[in-house]
């Protein structure tokens, strides 16, 4: 591997078009934050070039002395697509000593976040997401519990990403995180578009209200809303076949403590299958109860996959 170590220097920082901006940050807005679209990027990141040498890594934070740490979308004239081991992460868990960063801003080039990026880092309050993520590693925010803020851009490619485990999500540690989508802060989620809700996507998203899971949808996956302990309304779409579930994790929406109602659009064919017992099929009469469905999905049935044939 190939490493480089970009210049902290104040007076080499360099002042990016808002075209740029535009490009690799959706959520920036030119007229309501232009004092940002001149602010250059995180100066001091160290880079590594991967193997096939077409896109850098963001290996460690260097000299960099940031808290607010916005990485660029390109270095050397390759795009930057992946954040390394442990970079932004805190404690003896990852490394000591690193500087005490608050707030990161990832650029639409990032796609893939890696082990431990986040671990430990008690002082993260605050981070923005690229549209382009594909997959975060094990430990990513592992202990990050004093997040509060989570931007992201697209709804439908969160859905997409390939989270390792439940720590991979930024809402594990920290219920209190806020989800905000294109600066909008989101209480009433509604998914559509995608045919999947991959596993731990909202795990322990602590702000979710309500959920409404549109007719696109096929299979909500483990762990999609673990813990979401404010979550006290859904509706499942028509096409939704899978709510995946196992006994050690729980289904897709185990621990939602406060779960009143949950809404079938089809309440035939459901059967319940659990760690070593007989299948347990579902009548629709007691699927049209939102009441009902809500105490099995959350609390009887909590630890089983769920299928609809």
């Amino acid at each position: 591997m190939f490493v480089m170590l970009a210049s902290c220097k104040d007076d080499k920082k360099e002042n990016y078009d808002v075209e740029n901006k535009k490009n690799n940050y959706p959520e920036w807005d030119a007229e309501e934050d232009y004092e940002e679209s001149v602010e250059a990027f995180s100066q001091g990141l160290q880079f590594e070039v991967s193997e096939d040498r077409t896109y850098f890594i963001v290996k460690d934070i260097g000299t960099c002395t940031d808290t607010k740490i916005v990485v660029p979308p390109t270095y050397n004239d390759l795009p930057v697509r992946e954040l390394g081991y442990g970079v932004f992460g805190g404690g003896s868990f990852v490394k000591p000593n690193v500087p005490r960063v608050s707030e990161v801003i990832l650029p639409n080039s990032i796609v893939k976040i890696g082990n431990g990026a986040f671990a430990n880092n008690s002082y993260l309050t605050k981070i923005k997401f690229g549209n382009s993520i594909e997959s975060i590693d094990k430990d990513a925010f592992y202990n990050c519990d004093n997040i509060k803020e989570v931007h992201i851009s697209n709804i439908n490619k969160w859905c997409s990403i390939d989270f390792y485990a439940s720590d991979s999500c930024p809402f594990y540690s920290s219920h209190d995180a806020k989800l905000y989508v294109n600066n909008n802060q989101v209480t009433d989620l509604v998914i559509n578009d995608v045919s999947e809700i991959k596993k731990y996507a909202f795990n322990g998203c602590g702000t979710i209200e309500t959920l409404s899971i549109g007719s696109s949808v096929k299979t909500i996956g483990v762990g999609a809303f673990y813990n979401c302990d404010n979550l006290r309304e859904i509706s499942i779409g028509a096409s939704v076949s899978k709510i995946d579930g196992n006994l050690l994790e729980g289904n897709s929406f185990a621990n939602c403590d406060i779960l009143l109602k949950v809404k079938f659009a089809d309440t035939d064919g459901w059967t319940v299958y659990g760690f070593k017992e007989d299948p347990v099929k579902i009548s629709s009469a007691e699927l049209s109860n939102a009441n009902t469905a809500a105490k099995y999905i959350e609390d009887k049935y909590s630890h089983h996959s769920w299928v609809k044939k």
